[in-house]
């Protein structure tokens, strides 16, 4: 009977002991769980697991790095010159990025690349030179027999730039398209083209592209035999013959070529050489040329062809003399 008393008695006092201990883990909850009813503000794993302490910091050091990036970019705006030499922002500069861009510049064994330096470029300012007094483009001259308003038109147009575009079109009718289109009142000498056979209804064919009209005419006119003349205010087509039987006195002002001395014989001899040789009264020619020195003037008397030649003659030697004088 007490044997049977004390085995009752051993298992109440085991239930109450597991009782208490239950009681005990329920007041007292385990380490690293969260009591019922308080929120947890650690950041937790898309499953549930928490978040490991060095995910939590390397995000950390990231929001810091972006905030000091933001930083650097308000500094480059006060301050451009912080800026790379090709544009960039020189925090933007990413070596490794540059390498991978350019494999000329990665290091063959996997090293890091050094970071290109920003250089600053001065830009020198060029060089100011003295002030020239250009040379003169033609010398001055007057042409006895026409010095009209109109022959000086009809000189200007022939220093313009035309175009010929013509197939198989008659010689009058190129005549009358580019005494309209040039502004400029042109002729044909149709007895002198009868005389050496040639008619106004001749055809032309000819293609010329940014050239001066007088060079122009002189290149579809050759083809033809023939030339033009300045005469009576307005230009004439006429015959080789016609040209050289009308000659023009020309009066040309070359005091700024004459040396010290004053001599202008060189400009004759010049002259006769390298102009027309075979066209001056010295070699039984028709053409004529005199030095006046007290008027330091030369007067040439030539066909309209032979004149315009020493107008070039003359103007180069006087941008040579200008050249030669300058300091």
């Amino acid at each position: 009977m007490k044997r049977l008393l004390n085995l009752i008695l051993c298992v109440l006092i085991g239930t109450t002991v597991l009782a208490d201990e239950g009681l005990d883990s329920v007041a007292k909850p385990s380490q690293g769980s969260t009591p019922k009813g308080t929120v947890n503000n650690a950041p937790q794993d898309p499953f549930g697991a928490p978040v490991a302490k060095k995910q939590v910091a390397k995000k950390q050091d990231a929001k810091k790095q972006d905030a000091k990036k933001q930083d650097d970019k308000k500094a480059v705006n006060a301050n451009p010159r912080s800026l790379d030499p090709f544009g960039r922002d020189a925090f933007d500069a990413d070596p490794q990025a540059e390498a991978e861009t350019d494999p000329f510049e990665a290091d063959p064994f996997g090293g890091p690349v050094a970071r290109k330096p920003v250089v600053t470029r001065r830009v020198l300012a060029p060089p100011v030179l003295r002030t020239q007094k250009p040379a003169p483009q033609r010398i001055p001259s007057i042409t006895l027999e026409d010095s009209s308003a109109s022959r000086q038109r009809i000189e200007d147009q022939l220093g313009r730039e035309t175009n010929f575009d013509y197939l198989d079109t008659p010689l009058k009718d190129v005549i009358y398209e580019i005494a309209l289109r040039h502004g400029i009142p042109i002729i044909v000498n149709i007895s002198a083209l009868e005389d050496f056979g040639i008619g106004t209804d001749t055809p032309v064919t000819i293609s010329l592209q940014g050239i001066s009209l007088r060079s122009a005419l002189k290149l579809m006119l050759r083809e033809l035999e023939l030339t033009f003349i300045i005469k009576d205010e307005v230009m004439q087509i006429t015959t080789p013959e016609e040209a050289e039987a009308n000659l023009y006195s020309r009066f040309y002002s070359v005091s700024i070529l004459l040396p010290a001395t004053g001599d202008g014989d060189y400009l004759l001899k010049l002259i006769q050489k390298h102009v027309a040789p075979d066209s001056w009264d010295a070699v039984g020619g028709p053409g004529a040329i005199t030095f006046v020195q007290h008027l330091e003037t030369l007067v040439v008397t030539q066909s309209e062809e032979v004149l315009h030649e020493i107008d070039i003659l003359l103007a180069s030697v006087a941008k040579l003399n200008g050249l030669s004088r300058q300091p």
